[in-house]
């Protein structure tokens, strides 16, 4: 009797049977779109292609199609042909499973462009769950085989140390994994130039993905300080039929998830760069793109979904239903989304007003090296919004923050120039001990005997009675644009 092992929420289960896995999903335990893998296969499925959602629940589960005007659009001048053999994306109700969508091949050269194919929706409650039955045994755990755990890793949001191990011994997909991860503080410090190194020494194996990707990198500055379109273009091999970015392509076709998000990366709205128009980039296909990798548990492409539809960029606007993607990266240790929910908690934007969670993710998140999370929580301290106010304090962070915004520098120039040296020394001492890579902006020390500046003038603050919208990060922005996550 075949036997199966299954992954949920970071936690590893089995062996169970086919008939062990009905009733763990007839509970509502386990659900067909969980990981599962089938003993003596080396390829993980969804949990749907080995045991289907018991007709009761089928009945209550919803359907939330993407409307037709998000489909993507042709990229190259030979789009517009559908793909062969594609069927229905897995949805929460039970579809037969996800994986079996890309078993045609590809006739087109877009960044994936399938059109009218349905995608579920990340929403508590969509799908009613039953209550368990009372004598159902919990699921056995740590019974992974060797084999299927070194599988899981590139998968499965924890294994951190043996994935710098695999990095480090020269796997070009665990670079590539250590290069995403970084770029947005999931799992790890939040660090664009550890990032770009990753991808960098993953590109240098020919991994394809890490090539488009560090493109990607050249052209929107991440962990480099200018635009390098020559490079970008020798990393893509734009236009060739074996190029980097056409076998990113055909990888995305067939589903890969990391694929799909390096391509949302690309087609995102980003700042231009000479010659080209400020704000480039093809939103309704990124948005397509990232909504299909959101869908298999990207969490990269979770944030970009929830960012997208918080800004109504590339889709229609619905701050709730972005809260709930953004959640769901937060939920997994990302540092962008973990900055950006506390900061919708603090707004009320998508979820219940909240200072005090508010707060505690901003600290987290500012604990994970976000320089923007870093400037907000000395500018509460400074201020008093929703902490005790406490200058110390709000020099250290706006310390630990210099390097990564303008947005600290005239306040900490400004408590320089006032603050008693010995309690800025104390600050100096305190950014050190909680950051190891903190160095000091040595700015400049007061003059005693300067005449005095004029008083430092901030602008208005915004009025609690109106909330702006929300705004996508800096390489992303598109006008209008009031805050950054």
């Amino acid at each position: 009797m075949a036997t199966y092992y299954v992954q949920k929420d970071g936690g590893h289960f089995g062996p169970l049977s086919c008939d062990e896995l009905q009733q763990y999903i007839a509970a509502g335990v386990l659900s067909v779109d969980d990981w599962a893998i089938e003993e003596g296969k080396d390829a993980w499925v969804p949990l749907g292609t080995y045991v289907q959602m018991p007709a009761e629940q089928k009945a209550v589960a919803q359907v939330d199609p993407i409307p037709a005007s998000t489909n993507p659009t042709a990229e190259s001048s030979g789009g517009g042909m559908a793909l062969a053999g594609v069927v229905l994306l897995l949805i929460a109700g039970g579809i037969f499973g996800a994986w079996q969508m890309w078993g045609g091949k590809a006739t087109s050269t877009d960044d994936h462009s399938q059109k009218e194919i349905e995608v579920s929706v990340l929403s508590p409650g969509d799908v009613p769950q039953l209550p368990p039955p009372p004598k159902l045994k919990p699921l056995p755990t740590n019974n992974l085989p060797a084999a299927v755990a070194e599988e899981l890793i590139f998968i499965s949001p924890e294994n951190l140390e043996p994935l710098q191990t695999r990095a480090e011994g020269g796997n070009a997909e665990a670079m590539l994994e250590l290069a995403r991860r970084h770029e947005t503080g999931w799992g790890v410090r939040w660090d664009p130039a550890s990032a770009f190194k990753w991808a960098e020494d993953a590109a240098k194996k020919n991994e394809p993905r890490a090539r488009v990707l560090l493109a990607f990198y050249c052209m929107s500055r991440v962990g480099t300080n200018h635009v390098d379109v020559l490079r970008a273009a020798q990393l893509e091999q734009t236009g060739t039929a074996d190029g980097a970015l056409e076998q990113v392509r055909q990888m995305a076709d067939e589903g890969d998830a990391a694929s799909l998000t390096i391509l949302g990366l690309r087609n995102k709205p980003r700042r231009g760069y000479t010659g080209q128009p400020r704000f480039s980039g093809k939103p309704e296909l990124a948005y397509r793109q990232f909504r299909l990798a959101a869908d298999q548990g990207d969490v990269q492409a979770q944030h970009w979904v929830g960012m997208m539809e918080a800004q109504g960029v590339g889709t229609e606007r619905n701050i709730e239903r972005a809260a709930c993607w953004i959640a769901a990266a937060a939920e997994q240790g990302q540092a962008l989304s973990i900055s950006l929910l506390g900061l919708m908690h603090l707004q009320h934007l998508g979820v219940p007003e909240n200072p005090n969670e508010g707060v505690r993710l901003i600290r987290e998140a500012a604990e994970l090296g976000m320089p923007k999370a870093r400037y907000r929580l000395g500018y509460m301290y400074m201020k008093g919004n929703h902490l005790v106010p406490d200058a110390q304090q709000a020099c250290m962070w706006f310390l630990l923050a210099y390097e990564g915004t303008s947005l600290a520098r005239p306040y900490l120039h400004k408590m320089r120039e006032e603050m008693d040296p010995a309690d800025y020394d104390r600050a100096l001492a305190e950014a050190a001990n909680l950051d190891d890579t903190f160095t000091d902006p040595e700015l400049p020390v007061p003059d005693p005997d300067e005449p005095p500046k004029p008083p430092f003038i901030e602008k208005p603050t915004q009025s609690d009675v109106a909330k702006p919208p929300l705004e996508l990060p800096e390489e992303a922005t598109t006008p209008p644009t009031i805050l950054e996550p």
